[in-house]
């Protein structure tokens, strides 16, 4: 986080605004989300943004190859554990990460898990 940002948004921050904001969603998609609303950004250095989308590329890089399903088959222990008539590839990617510091205290990417939950991004299929 960058202090003095985050200490700029608390002090504007009101219970009214974040209201708003929630309000402003639902209507937005004529549906009240069924997941708590953030109610704050993150900011970050511009060396952990461009390291973040550096690793997320590296990432994508695998995940969209053509043989992706032959490739990681080994890391499935269990064939009950197989999909029946799953996509070639997921339509939804979160890449969850955990932030650490390099040797000179610069922070960097350590990826934590892969996810593909529509969920995740409020999606439904009307």
């Amino acid at each position: 986080m960058i202090p003095h940002i985050r200490e700029d948004f608390n002090k504007k921050f009101t219970e009214e605004k974040y209201q708003a904001f929630k309000t402003g969603l639902a209507e937005m998609y004529n549906l009240k989300p069924n997941f708590r609303e953030a109610e704050t950004p993150f900011f970050i250095p511009a060396i952990l943004k461009e390291r973040l989308l550096e690793a997320c590329a590296q990432i994508s890089e695998v995940v969209v190859r053509p043989d992706i399903k032959e490739f990681t088959q080994g890391a499935l222990y269990d064939d009950s554990l197989i999909v029946p008539n799953e996509d070639e590839h997921t339509t939804f990617l979160q890449m969850d990460f955990g932030v650490c510091l390099d040797e000179n205290g610069d922070p960097f990417p350590q990826l934590i898990e892969i996810q593909g939950f529509p969920s995740v991004y409020f999606f439904n299929i009307w």
